[in-house]
């Protein structure tokens, strides 16, 4: 089977994460306002346990923003709505890079000394069943060779690390983890009194790249966004071409 087209695939999630060498302070600092131009609707802060959050919406979602200690998470999710579909943010091609400019702008207004960066993303691929969900993953992965009718429950996690074009002497870890995967959706009401159930089968991909855990230079601050596009240029590239090294 041909890989399946970028625009086929939905997105459950994206995330972008900075990592700092200390702890990280971000209550007061503006650094929503910086990313989405707006005020937060939700700010939760535990000073004690080191923990920050603000949310709100964003884009066609909501946007939350997690400060553990010294890590930085920006998570891009969609609303849940009631109905038979599966969330999702939409195709994603359009949503696997939607955090580059905000996250620039944000990182242009702080110079948190960040030593590393990572880029997930969560997709689907829509199925008509387990075996298409099947051949629609194995194609990804043409080192592996196996009837995709005879798998159940299949799962691979791969990662083939590149040097990294942005930082001199960095390593970026590209690590996915394909599946085959169903959704079921319990309908209560409805035209009877016993709830029905509805599967939705998919191809499901999850992507963590990240600069490695052994680096403690500092990322300079003109090249923090250059390395976080270089995550999510190389994060469609598999998905566009194919997991290899």
């Amino acid at each position: 089977m041909a890989l399946p087209e970028l625009a086929g695939w939905r997105a459950e999630a994206v995330r972008a994460t900075f990592i700092a060498n200390a702890p990280v302070t971000a209550n007061g600092k503006g650094w929503w306002q910086a990313f989405t131009g707006t005020a937060p609707d939700t700010v939760l802060s535990k000073p004690n346990a080191a923990e920050h959050s603000e949310s709100g919406p964003f884009g066609v979602g909501r946007l939350e923003m997690k400060v553990a200690f010294n890590r930085v998470d920006w998570v891009y999710m969609p609303i849940a709505e009631p109905g038979p579909s599966v969330p999702s943010l939409g195709e994603a091609q359009e949503i696997m890079p939607a955090l580059n400019e905000a996250l620039a702008a944000w990182l242009a207004s702080d110079d948190t000394p960040f030593v590393r960066t990572a880029y997930g993303a969560g997709l689907l691929y829509p199925a008509s069943d387990v075996i298409e969900g099947n051949r629609a993953m194995l194609a990804y992965l043409p080192f592996i060779s196996m009837n995709p009718e005879l798998g159940r429950d299949l799962f691979f996690q791969t990662n083939f690390p590149r040097p990294s074009s942005v930082l001199d002497g960095g390593v970026v870890n590209r690590i996915s983890k394909l599946m085959s995967a169903t959704a079921q959706v319990i309908n209560i009401g409805g035209s009877g009194p016993v709830p029905t159930i509805q599967s939705h089968y998919f191809a499901r991909v999850e992507l963590d790249l990240s600069t490695t855990a052994d680096r403690t230079e500092t990322i300079p601050v003109d090249k923090r966004s250059t390395a976080f596009n270089e995550l999510v240029t190389s994060a469609i590239e598999m998905m566009t071409h194919g997991v290899q090294p």
